[in-house]
């Protein structure tokens, strides 16, 4: 459904394995934010994500996947995780 709308519409799709040890940090930073209340700022919190995405030690990871990855027309690239609630027994 998704590739009548969209460039390119791949599930499962392999993200990378590899992460700067200051990219990591900022994400986890952002992360702690978020959950301590702070509105979130999409724009800017990829920005900082992109100054430091090269810095530091580059560190190996699980291959990363992501359950849904769209290219729109216009060369954007949007990744959806897919998450279940487990039901509470």
């Amino acid at each position: 459904m998704a590739s009548l709308n969209f460039a390119i519409a791949k599930k499962q799709y392999v993200v990378g394995n590899t992460i700067s040890e200051q990219a990591q940090n900022e994400i986890q930073h952002i992360i702690n934010e978020l959950t301590i209340g702070n509105t979130p700022n999409k724009f800017e919190e990829i920005e900082r994500i992109r100054r430091v995405s090269d810095k530091g030690k580059i560190n190996k990871l699980k291959t990363v996947k992501v359950d849904i990855f769209l290219k729109s027309h216009d060369g954007k690239v949007y990744l959806f995780d897919l998450k279940t609630a487990k039901p509470n027994i």
